[in-house]
């Protein structure tokens, strides 16, 4: 079994070295047939000089190419066509893996028939977590810790930490680039792995194959979240048609935003404030995917399922 790893970069230097070195630890490094390839997006910064760091560090098992089309779902289909493993991992330049990551790939696809797993996150916050901050934020920043059982999975799979065959990447076809960071901002992950599912292919929750998801200050902002629930909205847009005519779900829109602002403010009164931060989020959700498909109906965008 061969394996490759795919990390997608853009501007993060600093958190993609930390991101190689914890996965060029010696555990890892003594796992034969192996490698590691990092697609830069199209970076700016120092990258491209981490990059060729490693490059002449480790020969053997790092490469790295440019793809210079903005956004993540482009960088993975690149990387995707370049990669020689027969199961081939999906992490993120903000994360740092275990010692044992690659040998708990191996691991668990030699002694599991299962065609793709969703690997265990754990969340490592810059800063203690805010009173508002509940499991379905912790959720959105891709938190997936089901102890240490293998499980069958029956959610979408986490870009941060998805493992896959690569003949059901191969079925399923490649990412979708209207979605994704640098698009609408979502659901590249999720929408690939329920074409996955939809093929017919089993998914298990594989505890040992680890990482710990580096999350910043910034990212912990009430801003930060709202704007993550908008986009992941205009993201749904993408994947689901309007139930009604488009002006007649916009009045639908208001009120439930009128409602979940409404609740909001109740629950902040009664000193609840994760189920108002919650309904605050739910408000932006449902007005993205109304936003978006208003820019559908102004053909600025096309939708596509």
């Amino acid at each position: 079994m061969f394996i490759s790893v795919l990390i997608c970069t853009y501007n993060r230097s600093s958190e993609l070295e930390r991101a190689i070195n914890s996965l060029f630890s010696s555990p890892n490094l003594d796992q034969p047939d192996w490698e590691l390839v990092v697609v830069d997006n199209g970076s700016s910064d120092s990258t491209p000089a981490v990059c060729q760091l490693f490059a002449d560090r480790f020969p053997e098992k790092f490469r790295s190419i440019v793809e210079s089309r903005s956004g993540k779902s482009n960088a993975l289909n690149t990387g995707l066509a370049v990669l020689k493993g027969d199961v081939i991992a999906l992490t993120d330049d903000d994360v740092l893996v275990d010692p044992g990551f690659v040998a708990g790939i191996r691991e668990t696809f030699s002694l599991n028939n299962a065609d793709a797993a969703q690997g265990r996150v754990f969340l490592d916050l810059e800063i203690p977590a805010p009173a508002w901050f509940g499991k379905e934020c912790a959720a959105l920043l891709s938190e997936r810790n089901y102890g240490e059982q293998i499980i069958d999975w029956n959610e979408n799979l986490s870009g941060c930490n998805m493992i896959l065959r690569r003949a059901a990447i191969q079925q399923a076809g490649g990412f979708s680039p209207e979605i994704g960071a640098g698009a609408a901002g979502f659901m590249e992950d999720s929408e690939f792995s329920t074409r996955v599912r939809k093929n017919g292919s089993k998914l298990i929750y594989a505890p040992k194959i680890s990482v710990r998801h580096q999350i910043k200050r910034p990212s912990l902002t009430r801003a930060g979240f709202l704007d993550r629930y908008f986009r992941w909205g205009r993201s749904s847009a993408f994947l689901t048609p309007l139930p009604a005519p488009l002006w007649r779900f916009g009045i639908f829109t208001a009120k439930q935003c009128l409602f979940l602002y409404s609740r909001s403010a109740f629950n902040s009164l009664r000193g609840r404030p994760v189920e108002a931060f919650k309904a605050r989020c739910a408000a932006l959700h449902a007005y993205g995917y109304f936003y978006q498909h208003y820019r559908f109906a102004r053909k600025r965008e096309a939708p596509f399922r």
